[in-house]
């Protein structure tokens, strides 16, 4: 029971980093699309 306990918080951890992850790469995504569109 408690490695399942264990699994789950790891888990949790994985999809927030995850999340983060995927924020930042949105937003230099974005930063990307500004800068080029500066340049035109």
């Amino acid at each position: 029971m408690r490695e399942q306990f264990e699994a789950q918080q790891e888990q949790f951890q994985l999809d927030l980093e995850l999340r983060r992850l995927t924020q930042e790469q949105a937003n230099a995504i974005a930063q990307g699309n500004l800068a080029l569109a500066r340049q035109t």
